[in-house]
């Protein structure tokens, strides 16, 4: 789920390459319960990363695991 109207396209795209060529690559994101973070896991999602998730709210994370895994299901995340 994109949760803002605007859309990072090439951002990632040195990397997310590398990640469609090659595999499972994983990203790690702090505070990614909401803001920023929320974003950031969403936009790498979207990009091929796998996603770790990292934040103090469980409850949060575990929102935020289900809504990148109802739009990508192929990704695998993980929260910490």
């Amino acid at each position: 789920m994109l949760t803002s109207s605007w859309y990072m396209p090439n951002l990632f795209a040195k990397y997310s390459k590398q990640v469609k060529g090659k595999g499972a690559s994983y990203a790690l994101i702090t505070g990614s319960s909401d803001g920023i973070g929320e974003e950031y896991a969403y936009q790498l999602a979207h990009q091929g990363f796998n996603i770790i998730l990292i934040s103090r709210t469980l409850k949060k994370l575990e929102n935020v695991k289900s809504n990148i895994l109802k739009h990508n299901p192929e990704c695998k995340v993980i929260i910490i």
